[in-house]
Parts: structure tokens; C-alpha cells; sequence
């Protein structure tokens, strides 16, 4: 009421066209705050944009494929490991990346030609998350939690090769992050590029509980 107005602090108000379902609300509710769905053809853009409202767009440098086999949505993009730093994504690199994600979420549909990872890093290669060869490795996760296909692991999981899974880890660190990287970290060796197919990558400002990546799977 005009007589008596509102007396504090105001953040991201948003009015939709439409009345939000179900589903839009609890995403609302579990603070996305980015979201590639590689779903379009990307050959001829220099874009990736970013669905969660947030902006955080990202660059595309090199040659990215956009590729009929997906996970969940109709198409997903392939990073090329055949060439070393030269393939990937910048996202934010004008500002800072999310500042306030302390603990949040990182989920992504992922398929690899031989066993890689989605590799995250940050403004340089001082900052990794899902990194390996093999098995996740997160410097940015203090107390990790891992799903594979909705399924909660008691260490870290290998990464599968040659088939689509759904990787979730929880309690992520990205505070110290002003940028970010999607499949760049070395100049040197090809090891920590993805060779793979992604799809869906989504950053929650949350730590998702067990109900909630389920219902992501």
C-alpha cells in the first residue's frame, strides 16, 4: 500500500509475461545463476548466451562443433582436444564472475571421447574445478558432493567415457573468481582439455540437496 511502503533491501525483481509454472518457480527458488544449454548452432556466432537471466555470456574462441548428439536437450557442443588452449569458452571477462558464490553448484550433462573432464578454471590455471584426467579433481570444493546420474558417490567418480552421464558437485568455492574459463587451463598439454561432448551446464548460487539434483537427472 502507498501508506505503507516497503523498508529494505531489494534484489533481482523480475515481471514475467506469464504465469510461471512449477518447475520455473523451484528454479527461481535454487538461484541459477548460469545456464548453457548448447542447444543452437554456434559454428557462426562468437557467443554463448547465457540463459539463466544473469548475463553471464560467454566468448567463444576457436572451433567449437555443434553436434546432434545430446544429453538432454536436441544438441550439445563438442570441445576438440586437438589443440592445445585454443577451443574454449570465456565467460565475464569484463568483470567479476559471481562474487558472492561461496557455496553453490555446479551440474552438466557430459559425454567424453576418451576419459576427460569438464574443466573450469578460473582467471588463470591457480583456480580448477571437475579437473582431471580421470577422476574429478576441485581445488575450489573445501566438502564435496558428488551425484552421477542422481546418484550420490562417496568419493570422487571417474569420469565415463563414451556414453552421456549427468555429474552434479556441491559446495563449490568461486568467490575468488572475476572470470571464467570453459576448457582452458594449459599451453602446453592437451590433458586437461574436455575431448567431449557438453550439454546443460548449469551454476546454482546454492547447495542443492539430494531431492533437488535428482529431480535435475
Amino acid at each position: 500500500m502507498y501508506s505503507s511502503p516497503f523498508k529494505g533491501a531489494l534484489n533481482d525483481v523480475r515481471i514475467y509475461d506469464h504465469c510461471c509454472s512449477a518447475k520455473e518457480v523451484k528454479e527461481m527458488s535454487l538461484g541459477i545463476v548460469l545456464h548453457y544449454k548448447f542447444d543452437d548452432e554456434v559454428i557462426m556466432r562468437s557467443t554463448m548466451y547465457d540463459c539463466s537471466g544473469y548475463r553471464n555470456n560467454g566468448t567463444i574462441t576457436g572451433t567449437l562443433t555443434s553436434s546432434t548428439d545430446a544429453g538432454r536437450y536436441s544438441r550439445s557442443l563438442l570441445f576438440p582436444n586437438t589443440a592445445v588452449n585454443s577451443n574454449y569458452i570465456a565467460v565475464n571477462t569484463a568483470g567479476n564472475f559471481c562474487p558472492a558464490l561461496t557455496a553453490c553448484t555446479i551440474a552438466w550433462w557430459g559425454k567424453t571421447n576418451s576419459i576427460r573432464s569438464l574443466l573450469l578454471t578460473g582467471q588463470s590455471g591457480s583456480y580448477y574445478v571437475a579437473a582431471s584426467s580421470s577422476t574429478m579433481y576441485n581445488e575450489n570444493a573445501a566438502s564435496p558432493t558428488y551425484y552421477v546420474d542422481g546418484v550420490r558417490q562417496n568419493s570422487a567418480p571417474s569420469y565415463i567415457a563414451g556414453s552421456w552421464h549427468h555429474y552434479v558437485l556441491t559446495n563449490v568455492n568461486l568467490s575468488s573468481w572475476t572470470q571464467m574459463y570453459i576448457n582452458r587451463y594449459s599451453t602446453t598439454s592437451t590433458d586437461w582439455c574436455v575431448n567431449g561432448y557438453l550439454n546443460d551446464l548449469r551454476i546454482y548460487s546454492t547447495v542443492l540437496s539430494e531431492a533437488d539434483v535428482k529431480s535435475l537427472y
